[in-house]
């Protein structure tokens, strides 16, 4: 039988917020600061349409994710305030990882706009590569 990760309400006051497969004992204000520090995040963006996504995992989690699903910006908060964002790039969609060649690597942005502008030219640097390849078989087909 495995644990469940719907979270479920508990303790004193019903202040645990937690799942029985995470155990830390996470607390609805947690959870509330995760959605917030999320939402804060989606009015500083200067492009794009986002919605939300909290998880629990050892404590609750945010982030932000476009519309197609192409594109997360990860939100982490310190505990005196600061934060910083990191992006994923999956090109199907489906929010999974990111394939390698597209990662920007282990960088933090203080703001997610030039989060996602890295990203993005990670993106192009790919394609426009790829491309280069593409037509260079298609030359060599047509005898050029």
């Amino acid at each position: 039988m495995s644990l469940s990760w719907k979270p479920v309400k508990r303790g004193r006051n019903k202040s645990i917020f937690c799942s029985p497969a995470c155990g830390h004992d996470c607390t609805r204000e947690a959870y509330k600061e995760a959605i917030q520090w999320a939402k804060d995040t989606i009015a500083m963006m200067q492009f794009g349409n986002w919605k939300v996504r909290v998880w629990e995992n050892l404590g609750w989690h945010s982030s932000i994710v476009s519309n197609g699903g192409h594109l997360t910006i990860y939100i982490f908060r310190y505990d005196d305030g600061e934060g910083s964002y990191h992006t994923a790039y999956d090109p199907e969609g489906k929010h999974g990882g990111t394939p390698m060649p597209y990662s920007v690597g282990k960088t933090n942005f203080k703001d997610p706009n030039e989060a996602v502008r890295a990203q993005i030219k990670q993106v192009r640097k790919v394609l426009d590569k790829e491309i280069k390849g593409f037509q260079t078989v298609l030359q060599a087909a047509a005898g050029f």
